[in-house]
């Protein structure tokens, strides 16, 4: 699965957009750059918004793999929605694993438990106290009603195999929200032969 645009626009909106290299604190070792890109060396470096854009998905492919991982590892099941928020999470803190406590915690423990990252050291720090409820509410928010995965694109020329392709890179949703999209796929996909003949 990969971050739908709630998420993708999430990231953006708390990160923030900076071309030129940045020490968010004296102390790190490295720059930063981008949408929160880290680990720059150059401190006069500069980017575009477009070069900006190509890091943060380069970035976001570990991100997505280690969300993939607790959700393959611990049956989680995690809808798109669910899926970006913790991509978001993980893009920020680096990782879930804390968060779930190794797969023991429910979504709804998941959930809640997200609030409680919003400190630097022993400081609440508004920004994040931000994040995490704007990531909570993503998490939180149903996908059903999505029927944008369904709205186009399928014909009766399109092959069974490209179908499976997109379910399982989790564009058809999940759960019961996975088999109307199905369901409205293939009944697309017989109008469609119906109308052209």
């Amino acid at each position: 699965m990969k971050i739908n645009q709630k998420g993708l626009n999430l990231i953006k909106q708390c990160e923030g957009l900076r071309t030129k290299a940045y020490k968010a604190l004296k102390s790190e070792k490295y720059y930063t750059i981008g949408y929160g890109h880290y680990g720059i060396t150059d401190p006069n470096m500069t980017i575009s918004e477009a070069e900006a854009e190509e890091l943060l998905m380069k970035d976001l492919i570990r991100f997505e793999e280690i969300v993939s991982t607790a959700d393959t590892k611990y049956h989680y099941n995690f809808n798109e929605n669910e899926f970006s928020a913790l991509v978001s999470f993980a893009y920020n803190i680096g990782g879930i694993i804390q968060l779930t406590q190794n797969g023991k915690r429910t979504k709804a423990e998941i959930a809640d438990a997200m609030l409680m990252y919003n400190k630097s050291g022993m400081w609440v720090i508004e920004g994040l106290k931000k994040r995490r409820k704007l990531e909570r509410e993503l998490f939180l928010t149903p996908v059903e009603g999505n029927d944008s995965v369904v709205t186009g694109g399928y014909t009766e020329s399109t092959t069974i195999g490209e179908i499976i392709d997109d379910i399982l890179a989790g564009k058809f949703g999940n759960g019961d929200i996975r088999k109307n999209n199905i369901y409205k796929t293939i009944q697309n996909m017989v109008n469609d032969r119906v109308s052209h003949k």
